[in-house]
């Protein structure tokens, strides 16, 4: 039969109320002419048909590549869109539609019943690709300043509220950011994005208990979990036990980012005959460090572009057994996929220090010191303990040698922190100027990995003077031009102080290997007790204070023996060295284990 029998034949069952008989002859004709459009949109429209409409998505965006100027396609589009609860993205097909045929009656109705305008508002239009744009060219308080003026005429539009959290999120401002995305999802709850970067910012808040952090995640699970997930039959896979496991890594950080950083030792490390590793790179700019994790793979797949139903059958197709979600709520994430179930074992592990809030994983890794026992309650995902630490430490080839200490010559003790502003909450911000007003001597040097944004700099300063310290006494050094001038920076202090509610990750390590010993405060979850799990595996608990006060007696106390901080930080790199935090050979065997121990009790 020729492929347009397979086709009309197919449209014949369609019409007839049969979509799944039907579906089977659009596949017949896609093998017949694998790009043909009619056959691949119809083929969405089958599968909407059947409830299947993440599906159907996959193929009608397809189609609409194919075929951009067909109304008909853009309009089934956005039906499957609506349907996945997509609605921005709905409207936007239902507004092309228009633009294609205004005649088509039909997207007019579906906006009305959206409680949309039937016609775009080009003003509205413009002023959210200005303030995209803006935020496209590093520019984020003219964003903040476009947004702000758009939504004094439009204060119920989601999207613009969405993108005010978004430039409060680079401006280093995380309250204003969870206040305005809070304000989108209330308009809109059904934007995953959104609900990442709200929760991210979430994150770097005083204030928020355990509690509340969990619920807030398992919210967005609720919005964006889909129906109770169970693992598919994956009728074709091979179940042996004992095989050699497909595992994939999802991320768009495989590039020069924290999240390589700490994956590459594990894939170097890698027992080949236990595990054929692939990649599926979300990654935008891909750059050195991209180049060389593709020769650690057995498969690089580059899935950016990609729907989520396309990413799907593409997970599937490369018959992956474990597939390790590397993104968490950060920038970039696929969670709104995991629940589709790419892979028959599914973990999140390394990029986000909490739960996702979804139940579709197999487990989520951590140890036992950021996840102790009784934290189990407050996480979406089963909790898997890596004994060693949840992640390894492998320095760059391009690392400075230790400094000596910076005190035997100033005299005096220099405090720091290179973490990411965001997390200098007004609460770190008081313990450390309590620490700094004890001993009027010593100084505190800080540094971001972002450029200095707005009025922050000022603002950092001016709170150091309410809190009773002279802000000369503060130094804020500039964004480092490379890695190797970043590390060097290390040189210029003798203590490392760690943020409270987000704990430093790399720079911590950094800051370790560089010869300067951490003084942390373990809170009460995941992204306020990293600084405990690294001491810990060091034998440097001493150094772990439970509350504000012993922070204080602690970083004191270090830097009052100077013979002694000398010697400590002459002898940290090798005890780092010599630690479960740099045995990247035993990380990669307990990973192992844990996947071979998963997927056991999945094929049985």
């Amino acid at each position: 039969m020729s492929q347009d029998h397979y086709l009309m034949k197919g449209i014949e069952l369609l019409q007839a109320g049969k979509p799944g008989d039907a579906e089977a002859f659009f596949f017949r004709s896609l093998e017949e002419l694998p790009d043909d459009p009619n056959a691949i949109h119809l083929l969405g429209v089958a599968c909407g048909a059947q409830g299947r409409h993440a599906e159907a998505v996959g193929h009608l965006r397809k189609a609409v590549k194919l075929l951009p100027e067909a109304a008909a396609i853009q309009f089934n589009l956005g039906r499957a869109l609506e349907a996945c609860g997509q609605l921005e993205d709905a409207a936007e097909a239902y507004y092309e539609t228009q633009r294609l045929d205004p005649s088509l009656g039909e997207a007019s109705v579906r906006l009305q019943s959206l409680g949309l305008p039937t016609a775009k508002e080009p003003a509205l239009q413009d002023a959210l690709g200005q303030a995209t744009d803006l935020l496209a060219q590093d520019l984020p308080e003219r964003a903040v300043l476009e947004l702000t003026r758009l939504l004094t005429t439009h204060p119920e539009e989601p999207r613009a509220w969405a993108k005010l959290g978004a430039a409060y999120s680079v401006l280093g401002r995380p309250r204003e950011s969870v206040e305005a995305a809070s304000r989108s999802l209330a308009l809109d709850p059904l934007q995953p994005g959104v609900w990442s970067e709200c929760l991210m910012n979430l994150m770097y808040l005083d204030g928020i208990t355990e509690a509340d952090f969990f619920e807030e995640h398992l919210e967005f699970g609720h919005y964006h979990g889909g129906a109770p997930s169970q693992p598919l039959p994956f009728e074709d896979r091979d179940w042996s036990p004992e095989r050699r496991l497909r595992v994939g890594y999802l991320s768009p950080d495989l590039c020069t980012h924290s999240v390589s950083q700490f994956l590459e030792p594990l894939l170097s490390h890698h027992d080949p005959e236990q595990v054929e590793a692939h990649a599926f790179s979300d990654v935008v700019f891909p750059d050195e460090t991209t180049r060389r994790l593709k020769g650690l793979f057995h498969a690089w797949h580059p899935v950016r572009g990609l729907e989520n139903a396309e990413l799907v059958e593409l997970i599937r197709g490369q018959g992956i057994d474990v597939l390790v979600e590397l993104a968490g709520h950060t920038h970039g994430n696929r969670l709104a996929m995991m629940p589709m179930r790419p892979a028959p074992v599914q973990l999140t592990w390394l990029g986000y220090p909490g739960t996702t809030g979804l139940d579709c994983f197999e487990g989520r890794i951590v140890d036992p010191i950021v996840e102790p026992e009784g934290s189990d309650l407050l996480s979406s995902e089963p909790l898997i303990r890596i004994k060693g630490g949840w992640l390894s430490y492998e320095p760059p080839l391009d690392v400075p040698e230790v400094a000596s200490l910076p005190a035997l010559k100033n005299g005096f003790i220099t405090f720091g922190s290179f973490n990411n502003f965001a997390k200098l909450s007004p609460q770190t911000l008081q313990l450390w100027a309590a620490l700094l007003r004890r001993l009027p001597g010593n100084r505190l040097v800080l540094k971001s990995s972002k450029t200095y944004q707005g009025d922050l700099q000022d603002d950092l300063l001016e709170t150091f003077a309410d809190q009773g310290v002279d802000p000369s006494r503060v130094s804020l050094l500039p964004l480092a031009p490379t890695r190797a001038a970043h590390l060097e920076a290390y040189s210029r202090m003798d203590i490392a102080l760690d943020t409270l509610n987000f704990n430093g990750i790399t720079t911590s390590f950094e800051a370790l290997w560089m010869g300067v010993p951490l003084v942390t405060l373990s809170g009460g979850r995941h992204s306020a007790r990293c600084g405990a799990s690294l001491l810990t595996q060091l034998g440097l608990e001493t150094l772990i204070a439970p509350n504000a006060e012993a922070f204080v007696d602690r970083a004191l106390k270090l830097g009052s023996d100077l013979p002694a901080l000398a010697a400590l930080r002459a002898n940290l790199r090798k005890r780092m060295a010599e630690s479960p935090a740099c045995d990247a050979t035993g990380f990669a065997r307990a990973m192992e284990a844990t996947y071979r121990q998963l997927w056991r009790k999945r094929s049985s």
